[in-house]
């Protein structure tokens, strides 16, 4: 596994058992193919599967050469060189993988043909996680190549980022989730095919609208993987549609298990709430301001991994006038590294949750503190005092200077003019301003086309759309600055729902703001260094599907705000599970007053609940920095794990929605 691994053993339920058994299932599978491997990977899936098995433990069992499913026929000659015969495929058994992984084998298959008189040849493995669906079998059938590849599967679900947060690794399932009406309108006949003890997705329910909606139903396989390992959850909470589907999906397996269906465990999860990314889409189209959120805004992370330039190199770059519109070569050509940052980097585990400028002023002054103890305390310290500097500096030092580094970045990049005015739009669109004519402004200064998208899609969330004497001027304007081959990604977005003409709807924006406090008040600042709530976390917005939670988790529950949930999209439910005398599953649907009587029982048992909040569709660096500032401060009495579909900025989620539309939009991202 990669440098700076989390243990997995420090958070409210131990997750390195998930690790080890992802570990043990891969390396088995790979032991079963014998000879030398190449090891064919789905794009994205490098840093997932580092946090599970590194490169020295593949070559351990076979595995000769790395390469990812759009490599080019080059990647022949170097198989053949190695002698390489066995490819295993790596990859989710969806639409556009599968259809990948289907090119490639014919690749392979036609430049083996061409080397040595055909002397060569391949035997193809396809490994389908989390396991197989019909969707994959199909695909390989049209492309011709289901008889030349063995299908195997990994069950694979969870991948554990860190101590408190797991990710299924679905980018796809916010796209699917958009899509989900026409889905939805089929449900009942789709909910009576599942079958879970056949393991397999049914076609019906991957083939729809965008040919693709395995996503739920892996989500609620997962979440199932989880109650038969700890436990029947007790308490269920869900807002949107995409929730109620999950639901519903994971009430189908336990019905299907009858009497084998596990009992509430004591020392499992209390409280399991589930969030559709659509019920809150505010939060991830505004810019996050946390450390490790603003990271993700401006180098992006993938599983806790970030590719960047070594802080030294990166200062060279800009002495040489390459940051300020000098010669740009050195830093393009300055190889880029990766760094694994999570809670086994001392530092990083110190100041990811906080606002960027306390994340600033605390390496500062850490780095005083140091030096001042080198330049006068070690005179005068005892044995004690030394060993435990020095401990420091093995633990803190050796990351100090990458920190700084990537600071001192940071600061570059939030003071670019860009960045500054987008930052005033945010703010005035989060306050319920008419931004419409500021949003044109940057668009015809030149700004980029996806902060651009994000602030009408925020725009959009604020307001209930764009007013319809604006919608199809805005759209001329859009194609004739960036082009009309993006004509299809304005398509895509308001088939979504996300960018459409305002028509008289209201949004529940206004309103969540306040009752739920979403804003600083008047006269309120943010404590850079000790902030009081998680307004810090966006610069003075607190994120909506935060407060949601910590509303859900308090006296009252969302009984208090049962109108507001009314206006917020999607479906809504609270409900208990158990067994009846038979030992049968049985529901029941749970009112917003027995928020209070958990709470009590709790405290009364002496220990913090322990509540998993589902992200589906995504969830931001900075939402998961609020959940925990919620849990340290004591705002909720309870431990959280986090899960997710997948980790998400607004750019990521644009980019999934708009990358067949427009290729450019996806790398611009």
């Amino acid at each position: 596994m990669q440098k700076f691994t989390p243990t997995l053993e420090k958070g409210p339920i131990p997750l390195r058992p998930i690790r080890d058994a992802a570990r043990r299932a891969l390396l088995d599978l790979l032991d079963s193919v014998r000879g030398r491997k190449a090891l064919v990977l789905e794009a994205g899936f490098e840093a997932p599967l580092g946090l599970i098995a590194d490169a020295l433990t593949l070559k351990e069992h076979g595995v000769e050469v790395f390469c990812l499913l759009e490599a080019q026929p080059s990647v022949v000659d170097a198989l053949v060189d190695k002698g390489v015969r066995q490819l295993v495929y790596l990859t989710h058994g969806q639409l556009g993988a599968c259809q990948a992984a289907a090119r490639h084998v014919r690749m392979c298959q036609q430049g083996a043909a061409a080397v040595g008189g055909g002397a060569h040849s391949f035997d193809f493995t396809l490994v389908l996680m989390p396991g197989r669906t019909a969707v994959a079998e199909r695909i390989l059938e049209e492309q011709g190549v289901l008889g030349d590849v063995a299908l195997r599967e990994l069950a694979l679900d969870w991948v554990p980022l860190d101590e408190d947060l797991l990710s299924l690794e679905l980018p796809s399932a916010f796209k699917a989730r958009r899509l989900l009406n026409t889905w939805s309108s089929c449900f009942p006949c789709a909910t009576a095919c599942f079958s879970f003890q056949r393991g397999r997705t049914p076609a019906g329910v991957e083939l729809t609208v965008d040919r693709d909606k395995s996503s739920l139903f892996l989500v609620a396989r997962a979440l199932h993987q989880l109650q038969q390992q700890w436990g029947t959850i007790p308490h269920l909470k869900g807002k949107g549609d995409s929730a109620a589907a999950v639901q519903r999906i994971m009430s189908r397996m336990r019905q299907e298990q009858g009497t084998e269906a596990p009992a509430a465990g004591a020392d499992g999860i209390d409280t399991l709430i589930l969030l559709d990314r659509c019920v809150d889409m505010v939060t991830p189209m505004c810019t996050q301001l946390t450390y490790e959120g603003l990271l993700d805004e401006v180098f992006g992370l993938t599983c806790g991994q970030m590719k960047a330039e070594a802080p030294a190199a990166a200062a060279a770059a800009a002495a040489d006038g390459g940051g300020a519109g000098g010669s740009s070569t050195a830093a393009s050509a300055a190889p880029k590294k990766v760094y694994g940052l999570n809670s086994a980097d001392a530092v990083f585990r110190e100041t990811r949750d906080q606002f960027y400028v306390g994340a600033r002023k605390w390496l500062n002054e850490t780095l005083r503190t140091i030096q001042q103890f080198r330049d006068q305390g070690m005179h005068t310290a005892d044995i004690n005092q030394l060993r435990g500097f020095v401990a420091e500096l093995r633990e803190k030092f050796v990351r100090l200077p990458l920190h700084s580094g990537l600071v001192e970045q940071l600061a570059a990049a939030i003071q670019a003019p860009g960045f500054v005015a987008r930052q005033a739009v945010e703010a005035g669109l989060l306050d319920e301003g008419d931004e419409m004519p500021a949003i044109e402004d940057l668009m015809y200064q030149g700004e980029g086309l996806l902060p651009v998208l994000r602030l009408l899609l925020l725009y959009c969330a604020v307001h209930g759309g764009v007013p319809t004497r604006h919608y199809e001027n805005l759209r001329r304007d859009i194609l004739n600055t960036y082009g009309h081959q993006h004509l299809l990604t304005l398509a895509s977005l308001a088939k979504a729902g996300l960018l459409q003409r305002r028509e008289g709807r209201r949004s529940a924006f206004p309103a969540a703001k306040q009752q739920l406090r979403l804003l600083l008040q008047e006269g309120e600042q943010i404590d850079e260094s000790s902030p009081q709530d998680i307004h810090y976390t966006f610069a003075g917005y607190a994120p909506l599907s935060v407060r949601l939670v910590q509303q859900a988790l308090s006296a009252s529950g969302w009984a208090g705000i049962d109108s507001l949930l009314q206006q917020l999209p999607g479906q809504q439910f609270e409900l208990c599970q158990g067994s009846d005398e038979q030992g049968m599953p049985v529901e029941r649907r749970q009112g917003g007053g027995k928020a209070a009587a958990e709470a009590a029982a709790a405290a009364a048992s002496g220990r913090r609940r322990r509540v998993m909040v589902v992200f589906i569709g995504g969830v931001t660096c900075a939402e998961v920095s609020a959940l925990r500032f919620l849990s340290q401060k004591g705002l909720a009495n309870c431990d959280f794990l986090i899960a997710t579909t997948a980790m998400c900025t607004g750019g990521s989620l644009l980019s999934g929605l708009a990358a067949q539309g427009a290729p450019q939009l996806a790398a611009e991202a």
